[in-house]
Protein backbone atom coordinates (compact mmCIF):
# COMPACT_ATOMS: atom_id res chain seq x y z
CA UNK A 1 0.00 0.00 0.00
CA UNK A 2 1.23 3.52 -0.80
CA UNK A 3 0.34 5.53 2.34
CA UNK A 4 0.94 8.91 0.68
CA UNK A 5 -1.41 8.03 -2.17
CA UNK A 6 -4.01 6.90 0.35
CA UNK A 7 -3.82 10.24 2.18
CA UNK A 8 -4.17 12.11 -1.09
CA UNK A 9 -7.43 10.27 -1.68
CA UNK A 10 -8.70 11.47 1.69
CA UNK A 11 -7.97 15.06 0.73
CA UNK A 12 -9.96 14.63 -2.44
CA UNK A 13 -13.23 16.58 -2.66
CA UNK A 14 -15.19 13.37 -3.17
CA UNK A 15 -14.72 12.63 0.51
CA UNK A 16 -17.08 15.42 1.51
CA UNK A 17 -19.78 14.22 -0.87
CA UNK A 18 -19.46 10.58 0.27
CA UNK A 19 -19.52 11.56 3.94
CA UNK A 20 -22.64 13.68 3.42
CA UNK A 21 -24.25 10.80 1.57
CA UNK A 22 -23.52 8.42 4.46
CA UNK A 23 -24.76 10.93 7.05
CA UNK A 24 -28.02 11.69 5.24
CA UNK A 25 -28.73 8.03 4.47
CA UNK A 26 -28.18 7.04 8.09
CA UNK A 27 -30.29 9.88 9.47
CA UNK A 28 -33.20 9.01 7.17
CA UNK A 29 -33.26 5.49 8.60
CA UNK A 30 -32.34 6.07 12.22
CA UNK A 31 -33.61 9.55 13.09
CA UNK A 32 -37.24 8.44 13.71
CA UNK A 33 -35.83 6.31 16.53
CA UNK A 34 -35.22 9.38 18.70
CA UNK A 35 -38.90 9.19 19.66
CA UNK A 36 -38.39 5.76 21.23
CA UNK A 37 -38.45 5.13 24.95
CA UNK A 38 -36.14 3.59 27.50
CA UNK A 39 -36.30 -0.22 27.67
CA UNK A 40 -36.69 -0.98 31.39
CA UNK A 41 -37.10 -4.67 30.56
CA UNK A 42 -33.41 -4.86 29.73
CA UNK A 43 -30.36 -2.95 30.97
CA UNK A 44 -31.63 0.63 30.69
CA UNK A 45 -32.78 0.49 34.31
CA UNK A 46 -29.46 -0.40 36.02
CA UNK A 47 -27.36 1.61 33.57
CA UNK A 48 -29.39 4.84 33.43
CA UNK A 49 -32.85 5.02 34.99
CA UNK A 50 -31.91 3.75 38.46
CA UNK A 51 -28.22 4.61 38.40
CA UNK A 52 -27.52 7.82 40.37
CA UNK A 53 -23.89 7.68 39.23
CA UNK A 54 -24.97 8.28 35.62
CA UNK A 55 -27.13 11.27 36.48
CA UNK A 56 -24.87 14.26 36.18
CA UNK A 57 -21.15 14.99 35.85
CA UNK A 58 -19.43 15.22 39.22
CA UNK A 59 -16.19 13.98 40.81
CA UNK A 60 -18.18 11.51 42.92
CA UNK A 61 -19.99 10.09 39.89
CA UNK A 62 -16.80 9.81 37.84
CA UNK A 63 -15.10 8.08 40.75
CA UNK A 64 -18.05 5.69 40.99
CA UNK A 65 -17.80 4.93 37.26
CA UNK A 66 -14.17 3.90 37.68
CA UNK A 67 -14.60 1.94 40.91
CA UNK A 68 -17.86 0.03 40.37
CA UNK A 69 -19.16 -2.71 38.14
CA UNK A 70 -22.44 -2.27 36.29
CA UNK A 71 -24.33 -5.36 35.14
CA UNK A 72 -21.11 -7.32 35.54
CA UNK A 73 -19.19 -4.97 33.23
CA UNK A 74 -16.29 -2.66 33.93
CA UNK A 75 -16.84 0.10 31.37
CA UNK A 76 -16.31 3.49 33.04
CA UNK A 77 -16.31 5.53 29.83
CA UNK A 78 -19.68 4.00 28.99
CA UNK A 79 -21.18 5.27 32.26
CA UNK A 80 -19.46 8.66 31.98
CA UNK A 81 -21.05 9.20 28.56
CA UNK A 82 -24.50 8.95 30.18
CA UNK A 83 -23.54 11.68 32.66
CA UNK A 84 -23.22 14.19 29.83
CA UNK A 85 -26.58 13.16 28.37
CA UNK A 86 -28.18 13.72 31.78
CA UNK A 87 -26.57 17.15 32.06
CA UNK A 88 -28.06 18.12 28.69
CA UNK A 89 -31.61 16.79 29.00
CA UNK A 90 -32.14 14.80 32.19
CA UNK A 91 -33.75 11.44 31.49
CA UNK A 92 -35.09 12.37 28.06
CA UNK A 93 -34.48 9.20 25.99
CA UNK A 94 -34.32 11.20 22.73
CA UNK A 95 -30.98 12.73 23.67
CA UNK A 96 -29.49 9.38 24.63
CA UNK A 97 -30.64 7.69 21.41
CA UNK A 98 -29.49 10.60 19.26
CA UNK A 99 -26.03 10.33 20.81
CA UNK A 100 -25.90 6.64 19.89
CA UNK A 101 -26.92 7.47 16.32
CA UNK A 102 -24.27 10.20 15.99
CA UNK A 103 -21.56 7.88 17.34
CA UNK A 104 -22.64 5.18 14.89
CA UNK A 105 -22.49 7.59 11.94
CA UNK A 106 -19.01 8.76 12.97
CA UNK A 107 -17.95 5.11 13.09
CA UNK A 108 -19.20 4.61 9.56
CA UNK A 109 -17.25 7.63 8.33
CA UNK A 110 -14.11 6.39 10.08
CA UNK A 111 -14.50 3.05 8.31
CA UNK A 112 -14.90 4.87 5.01
CA UNK A 113 -11.68 6.82 5.65
CA UNK A 114 -9.91 3.66 6.78
CA UNK A 115 -10.72 1.95 3.51
CA UNK A 116 -9.52 4.97 1.53
CA UNK A 117 -6.23 4.67 3.36
CA UNK A 118 -6.23 1.01 2.34
CA UNK A 119 -6.26 1.78 -1.41
CA UNK A 120 -10.04 1.43 -1.89
CA UNK A 121 -11.67 3.76 -4.42
CA UNK A 122 -14.34 6.10 -3.06
CA UNK A 123 -17.27 4.08 -4.36
CA UNK A 124 -16.08 0.85 -2.76
CA UNK A 125 -15.12 2.53 0.51
CA UNK A 126 -18.50 4.27 0.72
CA UNK A 127 -20.27 1.00 -0.11
CA UNK A 128 -18.52 -0.75 2.79
CA UNK A 129 -19.37 2.12 5.14
CA UNK A 130 -22.98 2.04 3.96
CA UNK A 131 -23.21 -1.69 4.68
CA UNK A 132 -21.74 -1.13 8.13
CA UNK A 133 -24.10 1.74 8.92
CA UNK A 134 -27.33 0.38 7.51
CA UNK A 135 -27.28 -3.36 7.95
CA UNK A 136 -30.23 -4.53 10.10
CA UNK A 137 -28.01 -6.41 12.59
CA UNK A 138 -26.64 -3.01 13.69
CA UNK A 139 -29.99 -1.75 14.97
CA UNK A 140 -29.70 -3.32 18.42
CA UNK A 141 -26.37 -1.58 19.03
CA UNK A 142 -27.57 1.79 17.76
CA UNK A 143 -31.10 2.39 19.06
CA UNK A 144 -30.88 0.52 22.36
CA UNK A 145 -29.57 3.08 24.84
CA UNK A 146 -27.73 0.50 26.95
CA UNK A 147 -25.62 -0.51 23.96
CA UNK A 148 -23.89 2.87 23.99
CA UNK A 149 -20.84 0.92 25.15
CA UNK A 150 -20.62 -0.85 21.78
CA UNK A 151 -20.76 2.21 19.52
CA UNK A 152 -18.53 4.21 21.89
CA UNK A 153 -15.95 1.46 22.06
CA UNK A 154 -15.96 1.19 18.27
CA UNK A 155 -15.31 4.93 18.00
CA UNK A 156 -12.14 4.63 20.09
CA UNK A 157 -11.23 1.36 18.34
CA UNK A 158 -11.30 2.97 14.90
CA UNK A 159 -9.54 6.09 16.15
CA UNK A 160 -6.76 3.88 17.54
CA UNK A 161 -6.49 2.17 14.16
CA UNK A 162 -6.18 5.49 12.30
CA UNK A 163 -3.55 6.79 14.71
CA UNK A 164 -1.62 3.56 14.32
CA UNK A 165 -1.66 3.80 10.53
CA UNK A 166 -0.48 7.40 10.78
CA UNK A 167 2.36 6.21 12.99
CA UNK A 168 3.32 3.54 10.43
CA UNK A 169 3.31 6.09 7.64
CA UNK A 170 5.53 8.62 9.38
CA UNK A 171 6.99 6.74 12.35
CA UNK A 172 5.61 9.53 14.53
CA UNK A 173 5.82 8.59 18.21
CA UNK A 174 2.97 10.97 19.05
CA UNK A 175 0.56 9.08 16.79
CA UNK A 176 1.66 5.81 18.37
CA UNK A 177 0.93 7.16 21.86
CA UNK A 178 -2.47 8.47 20.75
CA UNK A 179 -3.23 5.07 19.25
CA UNK A 180 -2.41 3.36 22.53
CA UNK A 181 -4.46 5.86 24.57
CA UNK A 182 -7.52 5.51 22.35
CA UNK A 183 -7.17 1.74 22.47
CA UNK A 184 -7.22 1.85 26.28
CA UNK A 185 -10.33 4.06 26.00
CA UNK A 186 -11.97 1.51 23.72
CA UNK A 187 -11.31 -1.30 26.21
CA UNK A 188 -12.67 0.89 29.04
CA UNK A 189 -15.84 1.37 27.01
CA UNK A 190 -16.37 -2.30 26.14
CA UNK A 191 -13.98 -5.20 26.50
CA UNK A 192 -14.72 -6.52 23.01
CA UNK A 193 -12.18 -4.00 21.73
CA UNK A 194 -9.34 -6.27 22.94
CA UNK A 195 -9.28 -7.75 19.44
CA UNK A 196 -7.43 -4.71 18.05
CA UNK A 197 -3.91 -6.26 18.10
CA UNK A 198 -5.12 -9.25 16.08
CA UNK A 199 -6.88 -6.93 13.62
CA UNK A 200 -3.68 -4.90 13.18
CA UNK A 201 -1.71 -8.08 12.52
CA UNK A 202 -4.25 -9.11 9.86
CA UNK A 203 -3.99 -5.65 8.35
CA UNK A 204 -0.21 -5.84 8.23
CA UNK A 205 -0.38 -9.21 6.48
CA UNK A 206 -2.43 -7.66 3.67
CA UNK A 207 -1.08 -4.14 3.29
CA UNK A 208 2.42 -4.17 4.81
CA UNK A 209 3.79 -7.51 3.67
CA UNK A 210 7.44 -6.45 3.91
CA UNK A 211 7.15 -4.29 7.01
CA UNK A 212 5.21 -6.31 9.56
CA UNK A 213 6.22 -4.62 12.80
CA UNK A 214 5.12 -7.20 15.33
CA UNK A 215 7.15 -5.67 18.13
CA UNK A 216 5.05 -2.49 17.86
CA UNK A 217 2.01 -4.54 18.81
CA UNK A 218 3.45 -5.65 22.17
CA UNK A 219 2.02 -2.72 24.20
CA UNK A 220 -1.35 -3.26 22.52
CA UNK A 221 -1.22 -6.96 23.36
CA UNK A 222 -0.42 -6.07 26.98
CA UNK A 223 -3.46 -3.77 27.14
CA UNK A 224 -5.63 -6.46 25.53
CA UNK A 225 -4.50 -9.08 28.06
CA UNK A 226 -5.14 -6.68 30.95
CA UNK A 227 -8.59 -5.93 29.55
CA UNK A 228 -9.34 -9.63 29.15
CA UNK A 229 -8.29 -10.39 32.73
CA UNK A 230 -10.40 -7.51 34.03
CA UNK A 231 -13.37 -8.81 32.06
CA UNK A 232 -12.95 -12.32 33.46
CA UNK A 233 -13.03 -10.81 36.94
CA UNK A 234 -16.01 -8.52 36.36
CA UNK A 235 -18.06 -11.09 34.46
CA UNK A 236 -17.93 -13.64 37.26
CA UNK A 237 -21.45 -14.74 38.20
CA UNK A 238 -20.80 -13.78 41.84
CA UNK A 239 -20.58 -10.15 40.63
CA UNK A 240 -23.77 -10.35 38.54
CA UNK A 241 -21.71 -10.95 35.42
CA UNK A 242 -22.55 -13.07 32.42
CA UNK A 243 -20.08 -15.91 32.92
CA UNK A 244 -21.64 -19.33 33.28
CA UNK A 245 -20.79 -23.01 33.07
CA UNK A 246 -20.09 -24.64 29.73
CA UNK A 247 -23.20 -24.91 27.57
CA UNK A 248 -24.14 -28.55 27.31
CA UNK A 249 -21.95 -29.39 30.30
CA UNK A 250 -18.48 -29.54 28.71
CA UNK A 251 -16.11 -27.62 26.39
CA UNK A 252 -16.83 -30.13 23.62
CA UNK A 253 -20.58 -29.66 24.00
CA UNK A 254 -20.07 -25.88 23.90
CA UNK A 255 -18.07 -26.29 20.70
CA UNK A 256 -20.89 -28.35 19.19
CA UNK A 257 -23.35 -25.67 20.30
CA UNK A 258 -21.43 -22.82 18.72
CA UNK A 259 -21.17 -24.44 15.28
CA UNK A 260 -24.87 -23.80 14.47
CA UNK A 261 -24.54 -20.37 16.11
CA UNK A 262 -21.78 -19.43 13.65
CA UNK A 263 -24.00 -20.64 10.84
CA UNK A 264 -26.79 -18.43 12.21
CA UNK A 265 -24.50 -15.39 12.25
CA UNK A 266 -23.57 -15.89 8.60
CA UNK A 267 -27.21 -16.39 7.71
CA UNK A 268 -28.15 -13.13 9.48
CA UNK A 269 -25.56 -11.26 7.44
CA UNK A 270 -26.88 -12.43 4.09
CA UNK A 271 -30.55 -12.78 5.02
CA UNK A 272 -31.24 -10.39 7.93
CA UNK A 273 -34.86 -11.37 8.54
CA UNK A 274 -36.26 -12.79 11.75
CA UNK A 275 -33.77 -10.84 13.87
CA UNK A 276 -34.60 -10.81 17.55
CA UNK A 277 -33.54 -9.29 20.83
CA UNK A 278 -33.71 -12.78 22.30
CA UNK A 279 -32.86 -15.99 20.46
CA UNK A 280 -34.50 -18.39 22.86
CA UNK A 281 -34.85 -21.18 20.30
CA UNK A 282 -31.14 -22.06 20.46
CA UNK A 283 -30.60 -25.16 22.56
CA UNK A 284 -27.16 -26.25 23.84
CA UNK A 285 -25.86 -29.41 22.16
CA UNK A 286 -24.68 -32.17 24.47
CA UNK A 287 -24.03 -34.60 21.62
CA UNK A 288 -23.12 -34.72 17.93
CA UNK A 289 -26.35 -34.61 15.90
CA UNK A 290 -27.33 -33.86 12.32
CA UNK A 291 -27.51 -30.09 12.87
CA UNK A 292 -24.02 -30.07 14.38
CA UNK A 293 -22.72 -32.22 11.50
CA UNK A 294 -24.08 -29.89 8.83
CA UNK A 295 -22.89 -26.80 10.70
CA UNK A 296 -19.48 -28.45 11.07
CA UNK A 297 -19.26 -29.05 7.31
CA UNK A 298 -20.23 -25.43 6.74
CA UNK A 299 -17.56 -24.23 9.21
CA UNK A 300 -14.94 -26.41 7.54
CA UNK A 301 -15.81 -24.82 4.20
CA UNK A 302 -15.36 -21.38 5.75
CA UNK A 303 -11.95 -22.43 7.07
CA UNK A 304 -10.82 -23.81 3.70
CA UNK A 305 -12.05 -20.67 1.97
CA UNK A 306 -9.97 -18.61 4.41
CA UNK A 307 -6.86 -20.69 3.60
CA UNK A 308 -7.52 -20.16 -0.10
CA UNK A 309 -7.81 -16.40 0.37
CA UNK A 310 -4.62 -16.31 2.42
CA UNK A 311 -2.73 -17.90 -0.45
CA UNK A 312 -4.37 -16.07 -3.34
CA UNK A 313 -5.59 -12.67 -2.14
CA UNK A 314 -4.20 -11.20 1.08
CA UNK A 315 -6.50 -8.17 0.98
CA UNK A 316 -9.67 -10.25 0.90
CA UNK A 317 -8.19 -12.47 3.59
CA UNK A 318 -7.58 -9.44 5.81
CA UNK A 319 -11.22 -8.37 5.95
CA UNK A 320 -12.45 -11.97 5.98
CA UNK A 321 -10.29 -12.75 9.02
CA UNK A 322 -11.24 -9.51 10.81
CA UNK A 323 -14.86 -10.68 10.72
CA UNK A 324 -14.02 -13.89 12.56
CA UNK A 325 -11.59 -12.16 14.91
CA UNK A 326 -14.49 -9.89 15.87
CA UNK A 327 -16.49 -12.95 16.92
CA UNK A 328 -13.77 -14.39 19.16
CA UNK A 329 -14.80 -12.55 22.37
CA UNK A 330 -18.35 -13.94 22.08
CA UNK A 331 -17.48 -17.41 20.78
CA UNK A 332 -17.83 -19.03 24.23
CA UNK A 333 -14.09 -19.60 24.70
CA UNK A 334 -15.03 -18.32 28.13
CA UNK A 335 -18.70 -19.34 28.44
CA UNK A 336 -21.21 -16.53 28.90
CA UNK A 337 -24.97 -16.70 29.37
CA UNK A 338 -26.14 -15.63 25.91
CA UNK A 339 -25.15 -17.70 22.89
CA UNK A 340 -26.04 -15.18 20.21
CA UNK A 341 -27.04 -11.52 19.96
CA UNK A 342 -27.30 -9.10 17.05
CA UNK A 343 -25.02 -6.68 18.90
CA UNK A 344 -22.25 -9.27 18.81
CA UNK A 345 -21.95 -8.57 15.08
CA UNK A 346 -21.19 -4.85 15.47
CA UNK A 347 -17.41 -5.30 15.54
CA UNK A 348 -17.34 -8.19 13.01
CA UNK A 349 -19.32 -6.01 10.58
CA UNK A 350 -16.15 -3.98 9.95
CA UNK A 351 -14.59 -7.08 8.41
CA UNK A 352 -17.79 -8.16 6.66
CA UNK A 353 -18.28 -4.73 5.05
CA UNK A 354 -14.66 -4.51 3.97
CA UNK A 355 -14.76 -8.02 2.54
CA UNK A 356 -17.91 -7.32 0.52
CA UNK A 357 -16.48 -4.09 -0.89
CA UNK A 358 -13.17 -5.76 -1.76
CA UNK A 359 -15.00 -8.67 -3.38
CA UNK A 360 -17.15 -6.35 -5.51
CA UNK A 361 -14.08 -4.40 -6.57
CA UNK A 362 -12.35 -7.64 -7.57
CA UNK A 363 -15.42 -8.65 -9.59
CA UNK A 364 -15.39 -5.30 -11.42
CA UNK A 365 -11.70 -5.62 -12.21
CA UNK A 366 -11.89 -9.26 -13.30
CA UNK A 367 -15.10 -8.96 -15.34
CA UNK A 368 -15.34 -5.32 -16.50
CA UNK A 369 -18.39 -5.99 -18.64
CA UNK A 370 -20.44 -6.99 -15.61
CA UNK A 371 -19.87 -3.67 -13.88
CA UNK A 372 -23.26 -2.21 -14.71
CA UNK A 373 -25.14 -5.28 -13.51
CA UNK A 374 -23.12 -5.51 -10.30
CA UNK A 375 -23.83 -1.84 -9.61
CA UNK A 376 -27.57 -2.34 -10.05
CA UNK A 377 -27.52 -5.37 -7.76
CA UNK A 378 -25.58 -3.40 -5.13
CA UNK A 379 -28.07 -0.54 -5.25
CA UNK A 380 -31.02 -2.91 -4.86
CA UNK A 381 -29.35 -4.73 -1.96
CA UNK A 382 -28.44 -1.47 -0.20
CA UNK A 383 -31.95 -0.08 -0.52
CA UNK A 384 -33.43 -3.36 0.70
CA UNK A 385 -31.11 -3.42 3.71
CA UNK A 386 -32.03 0.18 4.53
CA UNK A 387 -35.72 -0.66 4.50
CA UNK A 388 -35.21 -3.75 6.67
CA UNK A 389 -33.13 -1.67 9.06
CA UNK A 390 -35.87 0.95 9.30
CA UNK A 391 -38.44 -1.75 10.07
CA UNK A 392 -36.13 -3.30 12.66
CA UNK A 393 -35.79 0.04 14.47
CA UNK A 394 -39.53 -0.03 15.13
CA UNK A 395 -39.06 -3.18 17.20
CA UNK A 396 -37.15 -1.08 19.74
CA UNK A 397 -39.81 1.61 20.22
CA UNK A 398 -40.60 0.58 23.78
CA UNK A 399 -40.71 -2.43 26.07
CA UNK A 400 -43.98 -3.73 24.67
CA UNK A 401 -42.95 -3.54 21.01
CA UNK A 402 -39.75 -5.37 21.90
CA UNK A 403 -41.48 -8.00 23.99
CA UNK A 404 -44.15 -8.44 21.34
CA UNK A 405 -41.48 -9.26 18.78
CA UNK A 406 -39.84 -11.71 21.17
CA UNK A 407 -43.18 -13.45 21.69
CA UNK A 408 -43.80 -13.79 17.96
CA UNK A 409 -40.41 -15.42 17.44
CA UNK A 410 -39.86 -17.22 20.74
CA UNK A 411 -43.32 -17.70 22.19
CA UNK A 412 -42.15 -20.63 24.29
CA UNK A 413 -39.87 -18.25 26.24
CA UNK A 414 -42.35 -15.91 27.94
CA UNK A 415 -42.16 -14.13 31.26
CA UNK A 416 -45.85 -13.53 31.91
CA UNK A 417 -45.17 -11.19 34.78
CA UNK A 418 -43.40 -8.85 32.38
CA UNK A 419 -46.12 -9.34 29.79
CA UNK A 420 -48.83 -8.40 32.30
CA UNK A 421 -46.87 -5.33 33.37
CA UNK A 422 -46.51 -4.17 29.79
CA UNK A 423 -50.18 -4.85 29.14
CA UNK A 424 -51.19 -2.17 31.62
CA UNK A 425 -48.83 0.34 29.99
CA UNK A 426 -49.82 -0.34 26.40
CA UNK A 427 -52.49 1.55 24.48
CA UNK A 428 -52.06 -0.37 21.21
CA UNK A 429 -55.19 -2.53 21.40
CA UNK A 430 -54.65 -3.99 17.94
CA UNK A 431 -51.11 -5.00 18.85
CA UNK A 432 -52.30 -6.54 22.11
CA UNK A 433 -54.94 -8.54 20.27
CA UNK A 434 -52.38 -9.89 17.79
CA UNK A 435 -50.16 -11.00 20.67
CA UNK A 436 -53.09 -12.65 22.48
CA UNK A 437 -54.20 -14.57 19.38
CA UNK A 438 -50.62 -15.67 18.67
CA UNK A 439 -50.29 -17.03 22.19
CA UNK A 440 -53.69 -18.74 22.11
CA UNK A 441 -52.71 -20.53 18.89
CA UNK A 442 -49.50 -21.78 20.47
CA UNK A 443 -50.76 -22.44 24.01
CA UNK A 444 -54.57 -22.87 23.88
CA UNK A 445 -54.76 -24.42 27.37
CA UNK A 446 -52.25 -22.30 29.26
CA UNK A 447 -53.88 -20.52 32.23
CA UNK A 448 -51.46 -17.61 31.89
CA UNK A 449 -52.29 -17.21 28.21
CA UNK A 450 -56.03 -17.51 28.77
CA UNK A 451 -55.97 -14.88 31.50
CA UNK A 452 -53.89 -12.49 29.43
CA UNK A 453 -56.12 -13.02 26.36
CA UNK A 454 -59.23 -12.42 28.45
CA UNK A 455 -57.92 -9.08 29.67
CA UNK A 456 -56.96 -8.09 26.15
CA UNK A 457 -60.37 -8.98 24.74
CA UNK A 458 -62.09 -7.01 27.48
CA UNK A 459 -59.90 -4.03 26.72
CA UNK A 460 -60.64 -4.43 23.01
CA UNK A 461 -64.40 -4.42 23.74
CA UNK A 462 -64.84 -8.02 22.62
CA UNK A 463 -66.80 -9.55 25.53
CA UNK A 464 -67.77 -12.70 23.62
CA UNK A 465 -64.13 -13.70 23.02
CA UNK A 466 -63.30 -12.76 26.61
CA UNK A 467 -66.14 -14.94 27.88
CA UNK A 468 -64.92 -17.98 25.93
CA UNK A 469 -61.40 -17.57 27.27
CA UNK A 470 -62.60 -17.02 30.83
CA UNK A 471 -64.93 -20.03 30.77
CA UNK A 472 -62.07 -22.23 29.61
CA UNK A 473 -59.79 -20.69 32.22
CA UNK A 474 -62.17 -21.15 35.15
CA UNK A 475 -62.69 -24.77 34.16
CA UNK A 476 -58.96 -25.47 34.42
CA UNK A 477 -58.27 -23.19 37.39
CA UNK A 478 -61.58 -22.87 39.31
CA UNK A 479 -59.96 -21.24 42.35
CA UNK A 480 -58.47 -18.20 40.62
CA UNK A 481 -60.33 -15.24 42.12
CA UNK A 482 -59.39 -12.68 39.47
CA UNK A 483 -60.62 -14.91 36.63
CA UNK A 484 -63.91 -15.66 38.40
CA UNK A 485 -64.57 -11.98 39.00
CA UNK A 486 -63.89 -11.12 35.36
CA UNK A 487 -66.21 -13.90 34.18
CA UNK A 488 -68.98 -12.78 36.53
CA UNK A 489 -68.62 -9.21 35.28
CA UNK A 490 -68.83 -10.36 31.65
CA UNK A 491 -72.03 -12.31 32.42
CA UNK A 492 -73.58 -9.31 34.18
CA UNK A 493 -72.74 -6.90 31.40
CA UNK A 494 -74.26 -9.26 28.81
CA UNK A 495 -77.46 -9.69 30.83
CA UNK A 496 -76.82 -13.29 31.92
CA UNK A 497 -77.62 -12.61 35.56
CA UNK A 498 -78.27 -16.24 36.52
CA UNK A 499 -74.85 -17.27 35.24
CA UNK A 500 -73.25 -14.32 37.05
CA UNK A 501 -75.03 -15.30 40.25
CA UNK A 502 -73.62 -18.84 40.10
CA UNK A 503 -70.10 -17.50 39.67
CA UNK A 504 -70.46 -15.13 42.65
CA UNK A 505 -71.79 -17.99 44.75
CA UNK A 506 -68.80 -20.07 43.69
CA UNK A 507 -66.54 -17.23 44.83
CA UNK A 508 -68.21 -17.14 48.25
CA UNK A 509 -67.70 -20.89 48.65
CA UNK A 510 -64.00 -20.45 47.96
CA UNK A 511 -63.64 -17.13 49.77
CA UNK A 512 -66.38 -16.87 52.43
CA UNK A 513 -67.47 -13.36 53.26
CA UNK A 514 -65.84 -11.81 50.22
CA UNK A 515 -67.42 -8.33 50.09
CA UNK A 516 -67.46 -7.80 46.33
CA UNK A 517 -69.37 -11.05 45.75
CA UNK A 518 -71.84 -10.32 48.56
CA UNK A 519 -72.63 -6.85 47.20
CA UNK A 520 -72.97 -8.17 43.66
CA UNK A 521 -75.44 -10.84 44.75
CA UNK A 522 -77.56 -8.23 46.54
CA UNK A 523 -77.59 -6.05 43.43
CA UNK A 524 -78.56 -9.00 41.23
CA UNK A 525 -81.30 -9.95 43.67
CA UNK A 526 -82.77 -6.48 43.47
Amino acid sequence: MNGRAGMERIKNGKVVFCCLFLIVSSLLVYLPSIHHEFIPLFDDTPYVLCNPSAQGVSPANIRSAFTRLYCGNYAPFHIISYMFNYEMSGLDPSNYILTNIVLHIINGILIYLLLLRSSFAHRYASLAAYLFLLHPVQVESVVWISERKTVLSMLFFLAATHFYLTYLRGRAGRSYLLSLITFVSAVLSKSTAVILPLCLICYDAAYRKHDNRLKDKIPFIAVALAGACLTLYSQDSSRQGGRTTYHGGSPLATFFTMLPVLQRYIRNLFCPTGLSAYYGNLVPKSFFDEEVFLAGIFSLCLLLFGVYLFRRNKELFCWYSIFFVGLLPVSQIVPIVTLINDRYLYFPMVGAAGFCAAGIRLTHETYPKTGRYVTVICVVICLSLSWLTYLQTKTWQNSFSLYRQIIFQNSEQIDFKILQDQYFLQSDVKGLTEVAEKLLNNFPSSPDVLKFASKVYLRANNPHAAQLSLEKLTESTPVDLESLLMLATVYRNSGRLDAAKKVYEQILVLYPGYGVANRALKEIGQ
